[in-house]
């Protein structure tokens, strides 16, 4: 049997696992897709003398229009998902101020890092605040 080459074997790995379709095709797929959909081929460069970069081109009407629906959208579905789970966080600390993160975060059904957030919010807007020490200290709702 040859020499294989460790690359090849990574290679076949590789594809065997199904993280690539096939070895080698990939340029000239991009560039009959380019086509396909109406596009310059990409150029090809290289940047600070050994990287080789590959630029292709986009639609600049359609991207523009897209990305300004997108953020808009984005941004009110989580400013009103914050707001909700700032609402339930002040609910759960005015019932019970003494409430672990953890407890919180069960209730809620959040993670613990994403009640900490709510948290640091809450405390930025001046809605809530810690009295004493971690381990015997308790929330008091200011608003």
């Amino acid at each position: 049997m040859g020499f294989i080459s460790p690359k090849s074997t990574l290679a076949y790995a590789m594809f065997l696992r199904k993280y690539v379709e096939q070895t080698g095709t990939g340029t000239g797929d991009i560039i009959a897709r380019c086509r396909e959909w109406g596009l310059p081929d990409p150029k090809w460069q290289v940047e600070d003398g050994e990287d080789f970069v590959m630029v292709m081109s986009r639609p600049q009407s359609s991207v523009k229009s897209s990305v300004r629906t997108v953020d808009w959208s984005v941004d009110k579905s989580v400013d009103w998902s914050v707001d909700k789970t700032c609402d339930q966080v002040l609910s759960i600390l005015k019932t019970n101020p003494r409430a672990t993160l953890d407890q919180v975060a069960n209730v809620v059904g959040l993670s613990v890092r994403g009640i900490e957030q709510a948290i640091k919010r809450l405390k930025k807007a001046k809605r809530i605040r810690k009295v004493g020490g971690k381990r015997f200290g308790h929330w008091e709702v200011l608003a």
